[in-house]
């Protein structure tokens, strides 16, 4: 199947596939009456039916939200628009700064809606999708790795931006750009090399053996193995399984402490009717176990992602001690564990492995494809 799908992906060059467009909600859930525009690369035209205001290459508009209406002022030169106000490219390489009033500025690519609604304004940022994925990149990644890396991360991003379209499409866009849909500051700005990256696997993405696009999940380290998926959600998935990873040992992320107050975890404990074992406890021996359990009672458990939400803990790999004063937790890893691991990930790429072989190492039996395919294998 793989090297099928490799061979067909040859007959369908990128270079012929049209640019996709992503609406995104940019500076999301906060509470903006206006702004300022700059347009800091290329002209702008604000969009109107009986006229058009072009801002010139670092020239700026304000704008302010009167109920359901936008008055818009460009050199001088005002005029009102009802409930959308639409900030156009004048060319094919553009760039806007935006300023909300009372927050810094951020720079993004491409166009820029603005929404009128009871007095507050909407953002919401279109561009090109590959742009898009790069600025995910930078704003979830940083910038100071590979660019195999952000290869990799590059069709992370794209697979999961594509799987979640639906997500706001009541509010007029697809994604917004908090965490829950993706992190996105804006452009790229520190490191070239995550544009290049992005475009380089334009369009590539990851399906399961029925292609449908995959729940991409990350985690920052995985402390020397990753979990199957229904250990943190309720669905097993197929591609979501535990797997060894050497890679994250010795990455930042590896290994944490934390010391919780005894009479606390104490009273926790006894909440839940568990007691605690005189030995200490080491997770680790859980990974992999389907429904992973830490203190058992006489009739109930706790779940170790229970106890990581409520302590606060890195991860649910650790070894917990206990003196007269504190419990200690002395865990590994970094995050829910499940898919790839990102520091992994960074160190095999910083060794020499390529991206495809680094994605199939965190998920299994999976396909990488060029989504345009994806009709021509389901049929």
């Amino acid at each position: 199947m793989r090297k099928w799908i490799a061979l067909l992906s040859l007959l369908f060059p990128l270079a012929l596939i049209a640019q996709d467009v992503i609406k995104v909600g940019i500076f999301a859930g906060i509470k903006s009456n206006g702004g300022k525009l700059v347009a800091s690369k290329g002209d702008y035209i604000v969009v109107s039916e009986r006229d058009t205001l072009v801002i010139r290459e670092g020239q700026s508009a304000d704008f302010r939200a009167n109920g359901e209406e936008i008055r818009v002022t460009v050199n001088g030169r005002s005029k009102t628009f009802h409930r959308k106000l639409t900030f156009r490219i004048n060319g094919w390489d553009c760039e806007f700064s935006l300023q909300p009033s009372g927050l810094k500025q951020r720079t993004y690519y491409d166009n820029l809606n603005v929404y009128a609604k009871n007095g507050r304004v909407i953002y919401v940022n279109e561009l090109d999708l590959e742009k898009y994925v790069a600025g995910v990149v930078e704003s979830e990644a940083g910038a100071q790795y590979t660019k195999e890396y952000y290869k990799v991360q590059s069709i992370i991003s794209r697979t999961y931006a594509l799987s979640n379209l639906q997500r706001h499409q009541k509010e007029g866009f697809h994604l917004c750009d908090k965490v829950h849909c993706q992190v996105m500051f804006g452009k790229v700005s520190y490191n070239d090399d995550i544009l290049f990256a992005a475009y380089e696997t334009q369009n590539q993405v990851l399906v399961d053996q029925d292609i449908n696009l995959i729940t991409a999940a990350f985690h920052s380290n995985c402390g020397g193995h990753t979990v199957n998926a229904e250990t943190v959600w309720s669905n097993s998935l197929t591609y979501l399984v535990g797997v060894p990873d050497t890679f994250c040992l010795n990455m930042k992320q590896s290994h944490w402490e934390k010391k919780v107050p005894i009479g606390e975890w104490e009273s926790y404990l006894k909440e839940h009717g568990c007691t605690l074992l005189p030995d200490s406890l080491d997770t680790s021996d859980t990974l992999g176990v389907e429904a992973r359990e830490f203190f058992r009672g006489d009739s109930t458990s706790i779940r170790l992602v229970d106890i990581r939400s409520k302590w606060k803990l890195r991860s649910t790999s650790f070894v917990i001690e206990q003196d007269d004063t504190h419990a200690y937790f002395k865990g590994r890893g970094f995050g829910h564990g499940v898919g790839l691991c990102q520091e992994g990930a960074i160190h095999m790429a910083e060794l020499g492995h390529l991206y495809p072989e680094i994605l199939h190492t965190y998920y299994t039996d999976v396909h990488l494809i060029d989504r345009k395919l994806i009709d021509f294998f389901r049929e």
